[in-house]
């Protein structure tokens, strides 16, 4: 699946993720910290989702995106921190292709709502068509398509036979997650560069937008 090369240049470029099998006390102290992050991450946003669902104000097609946001941050919450904790403390998961394919389908899923709200917040401001027509609708295509990156970037090297990313073992029997170069920098480019830079390109616009119609 993988030749030699393709791993000695992912290992050189330190794309490769360990699974620990020694517990020492920073192990831990992490661990309680996550601990920590995760109960607050269910807990905050919850009470986002309860506030949407029981305030007639909030239910409004703009906080749908950041409901589902808030959907995706409660399973990063519940499931993925717990396990990472697991995986902390606990030597050697056979499973860590998928723990990782989870780690990777919530934080792009994550990155991807927040992407959607910033294009909605824009198209808001700059277009005086859109915010008068905004409804469910467009809103759910924009859910949607967070959703649809994610298990796209994540689930499509399936159907190449999982050449883009896979699992191996080290002479210590630890779990290492393998990438090849062109699935690394193409999930790179498309679930991190893309939106951020057009998140800041966005916000740019808007607070330039903003300052004219204040001095007009």
């Amino acid at each position: 699946m993988f030749n030699n090369s393709s791993l000695d240049l992912i290992n050189k470029n330190d794309t490769t993720t360990n699974i620990k099998s020694d517990i020492t006390i920073s192990d831990i102290v992490v661990s309680s910290i996550l601990s920590v992050i995760s109960l607050l991450t269910v807990i905050s946003n919850l009470i986002v989702i309860i506030a949407i669902i029981y305030d007639k104000k909030l239910r409004k097609p703009s906080n749908y995106i950041i409901f589902s946001l808030s959907v995706a941050d409660i399973l990063t919450g519940a499931i993925l921190m717990p396990v990472m904790i697991v995986l902390l403390l606990a030597p050697q998961s056979q499973q860590c292709i998928w723990i990782f394919k989870i780690e990777l389908l919530l934080n792009i899923s994550s990155i991807y709502h927040i992407f959607c709200i910033t294009i909605d917040r824009y198209l808001n401001i700059i277009s005086f068509r859109y915010s008068v027509t905004r409804n469910t609708r467009r809103v759910i295509v924009f859910i949607a398509m967070a959703w649809i990156v994610a298990f796209g970037i994540v689930f499509i090297p399936r159907i190449w036979g999982d050449r883009g990313f896979g699992q191996t073992y080290d002479e210590n029997n630890q779990c290492r997650i393998i990438m090849s170069p062109i699935y690394m920098h193409t999930r790179l480019a498309i679930s991190v560069y893309v939106p951020f830079i057009t998140i800041i390109l966005l916000n740019i616009h808007i607070f330039m937008v903003s300052d004219v119609y204040v001095f007009m």
